[in-house]
């Protein structure tokens, strides 16, 4: 009996992990808002975007990032190991940050773009395409597994709202917050049984 216990707690935590990591693992899986140091109407806000995963594990060779027209004076930040550049017409202005080696799939990166706030919007959303050695993803909005980085602004908070796609980013968060919580439980149920089965076990012998 007792040289069963330790695998007994090995093979508990070990599922207690995996089901904690899988929540980090899942909220993470799309270009995202991760900052902004501004969401006031009518100021300037450096925003920082947040890489979290490649395309099906292919490395990722390039983020282009839409800034909608009612934006201004748009100005991206240079990024060490990251060649930048930028296009303005009619529609806004796209930055695109093109990798001078691809980022490896599990590897998260952020990028940071400053850009004047419109006075009369309440709303900016920012689609942003991915670019792949195999493949890409457009974070558009499309649908709810695609959300699109979006920053909601408040006039009267400077600290304000960041969003990115909130109906989809709430399913994701409460999924892993769930199997976070989950993970927990396992490990500690483990623990006990493996403590209390011999000593019962033993008990019962005498």
């Amino acid at each position: 009996m007792r040289t069963r216990a330790p695998f007994t707690i090995l093979l508990a935590g070990a599922a207690g992990l995996t089901l904690a990591l899988a929540a980090p693992m899942a909220a993470s899986a799309h270009v995202a808002l991760a900052s902004a140091t501004s969401t006031v109407p009518g100021t300037v806000s450096v925003i920082t975007f947040s890489l979290g995963h490649a395309c099906d594990g292919s490395p990722t060779t390039a983020v282009a990032i839409d800034l909608p027209a009612p934006m201004s004076g748009v100005v991206p930040t240079a990024k060490a190991g990251w060649q930048v550049a930028s296009e303005t017409d009619a529609d806004g202005t796209t930055v695109t940050y093109t990798a001078g080696t691809p980022l490896a799939d599990g590897v998260r990166d952020t990028f940071d773009v400053q850009a004047y706030l419109p006075e009369d919007a309440t709303e900016l959303v920012m689609p942003a395409t991915q670019t792949c050695v195999e493949g890409g993803y457009a974070w558009d909005g499309s649908d709810a597994d695609h959300p699109a980085p979006t920053l909601v602004l408040d006039a009267g908070d400077a600290a304000g709202a960041i969003a990115a796609a909130p109906v989809a980013e709430a399913g994701i968060d409460g999924f892993a917050r769930v199997l976070g919580v989950a993970g927990l439980i396992v490990g500690v149920v483990g623990v006990l049984v493996a403590t209390i089965a011999p000593r019962r076990a033993q008990q019962a012998a005498r």
